[in-house]
């Protein structure tokens, strides 16, 4: 297999090239088009002009969630990925009522043990109140309460990604219905976004790069 090396694809991407937030009107995003070889710049809401008549649109309907859900109230262990693990020396973590104990490792991912004082309470439950939507790390922010919102696809409706399908984003309800509006016609499928998304390629041979399930 021809050696496919990731130093080929670096490009410079400086913060201040970054949008941090999405616009108050989501479909008035900036839409690239590229049409016979030459390049032009339109809005989103425009998207329904450079797409043929009978068209399938195809969505997916997954949904950001602060973490995997486990319906647990006696305590669970999960495989997990760790920011700033040489913080994390040794012994049992505490947050609140929440308490994490790291077991093993393997590879890039971590055995932790979750246990909790309210027995009344599952880890769902706990994810949801004490859980943070994680967000792409490079907008360089913590997650606010906006982005429950904002990072989310308007046609999301099955929990379970950590990262939402982001080429979705600009779709608005006004979109869909002038899509529908121009018998373009769509379907959904679910297909969940993995922890692997957060998982830069570390090989300089891309082939070697081993992909999260």
């Amino acid at each position: 297999m021809e050696e496919l090396r990731i130093s080929e694809y670096d490009y410079p991407l400086t913060d201040e090239r970054i949008a941090k937030y999405p616009l108050p009107q989501r479909d008035h995003s900036k839409l690239l088009v590229y049409r016979d070889g030459q390049i032009a710049e339109d809005r989103f809401y425009n998207v329904g002009d450079y797409i043929a008549p009978n068209s399938l649109l195809v969505y997916n309907n997954t949904r950001v969630i602060p973490a995997r859900l486990v319906s647990s109230t006696n305590g669970c262990t999960w495989k997990c990925m760790i920011g700033n693990l040489k913080k994390w020396k040794s012994g049992a973590l505490t947050n609140g009522e929440l308490h994490a104990e790291r077991l093993s490792t393997s590879g890039n991912t971590h055995e932790v043990h979750f246990t909790w004082d309210n027995p009344n309470l599952s880890f769902a439950q706990l994810l949801e109140a004490q859980g943070e939507l994680p967000i792409p790390p490079y907008l360089n922010r913590k997650t606010e309460e906006s982005d429950k919102t904002t990072y989310q696809t308007v046609y999301s409706r099955i929990k379970g990604s950590v990262a939402a399908p982001t080429a979705g984003l600009h779709f608005t309800q006004k979109v869909l219905e002038d899509l529908r509006q121009r018998g373009i016609q769509t379907t959904e499928l679910t297909l969940h976004v993995g922890a692997g998304t957060f998982q830069p390629v570390k090989t300089e041979d891309a082939n070697k790069h081993t992909m999260h399930t």
